[in-house]
């Protein structure tokens, strides 16, 4: 019941947190999936709708949260238990949205007032054409060591082929319990597909990460392209080390299932241990970095020049009308295929992007099919 409980307090909770402060990690020229004047962030209006906002999920949040842990508390079945996990998650996350659609509409309202209009601002996108040549990212080459962990544990497999069981555990409980088993030979298979199939993911999100749309801010050019370089750049580490890491752990459990007298509890603390790395850092980064980088310091930035571009009128281009509820953005007329989420820290697609879209479904597709072949696969 303890690891039970830990474990939905370690995934709902770092959820919980990261919704609650998203507006407060967005770019000061956006609010709650609208453009905004730089200087109404400071807006008493606008610091009580964070704030209104911020107060609801973590009151409703915290609510549900002590429900479903005292209904954890009761529950024995491990299949009861799985949905109550799963719901918990879902009505967490559906919470956010109703009060991020509440303070969308209270937003709306306000662009209309003269303290929040952009007719006074001029409009521009500017692009540094030289971004790409920066070091945006990480150096791809580190992404050889999954390439190493993989066929290292495929070798191993290979070699201690006589000595492994002829049916190998495939899950295992919260008790420690195997609850599901495969035949050696499809294990070898298995095992090494899905390692590959997650590394193609996290490659994915690297190459995404430096092919996303530029977004900089014309009022503060030079300080924008750096912050938005370090961005990039932090994010493409997490996202290496992060698949590293869950490469690894794949690796963990083929010695475990081999190696019949290690200790199945410990298998699963070594995965709640890699859930809380994962989950906290990424809070931990976004509250670094911010959305876009915003919220880095350059050095050699003092606070004149900080209040100087305060004062700019220049904006960035107003496209509202691009994104559906402040969440979606569909423009045909824009060739980019990633752009930056107006509410959270990362990216999303452009829906209007044809290639885009198939990218999107590809992916859903294949790991529905994987899905349903790790569940028959005996």
């Amino acid at each position: 019941m303890l690891i039970k409980i830990f474990i939905f307090i370690v995934t709902y909770l770092p959820i919980l947190i990261l919704m609650g402060i998203i507006p407060y990690l967005t770019r000061k020229t956006e609010c709650f999936g609208y453009t905004i004047p730089m200087e109404a962030h400071k807006s008493n209006k606008l610091k009580m709708l964070k704030s209104s906002y911020r107060n609801k999920v973590f009151i409703f949040g915290g609510i549900l949260f002590i429900v479903f842990i005292a209904a954890i508390v009761f529950i024995t079945s491990e299949f009861i238990y799985s949905i109550i996990y799963i719901i918990g998650i879902l009505l967490g996350l559906a919470l956010g949205v109703v009060f991020y659609l509440e303070g969308r509409k209270k937003v709306a309202i306000l662009k209309q007032s003269e303290e929040f209009s952009l007719s006074d601002k001029s409009q521009k996108i500017i692009i540094d054409t030289g971004f790409r040549n920066k070091k945006i990212l990480v150096s791809p080459l580190w992404f050889l060591t999954y390439i190493f962990v993989i066929v290292a544990t495929v070798i191993y497999m290979f070699v201690a082929f006589d000595k492994i069981p002829e049916k190998l555990p495939l899950q295992i409980d919260l008790d420690g319990n195997v609850t599901n088993y495969m035949s050696k030979e499809n294990a070898m298979v298995f095992f090494p597909c899905m390692q590959i199939f997650l590394s193609i993911m996290f490659i994915f999100l690297y190459w995404m990460i430096g092919k996303s749309k530029q977004q900089l801010d014309p009022a503060r050019a030079k300080i924008s392209i750096e912050q938005n370089r370090i961005f990039r750049y932090v994010w493409s580490v997490y996202i290496l080390v992060t698949g590293l890491l869950i490469n690894s752990l794949f690796s963990i459990f083929q010695f475990y299932a081999i190696n019949e007298k290690m200790n199945s509890k410990s298998l699963l603390v070594v995965n709640v241990v890699l859930l809380v790395l994962v989950l906290f850092s990424a809070i931990v980064l976004s509250i670094y970095t911010g959305q876009g980088g915003n919220r880095i310091r350059i050095k050699g930035v003092d606070s004149e020049e900080v209040r100087k571009i305060m004062k700019d009128t220049t904006i960035i281009r107003d496209s509202d009308d691009h994104w559906k509820l402040g969440v979606f953005y569909y423009n045909h007329d824009d060739p980019a295929l990633f752009v930056e989420k107006r509410f959270g820290v990362g990216w999303t697609l452009n829906f209007a992007n044809k290639i885009a879209i198939s990218i999107f479904v590809g992916i859903i597709v294949l790991s529905i099919i994987i899905s349903i072949v790790s569940v028959n696969l005996k």
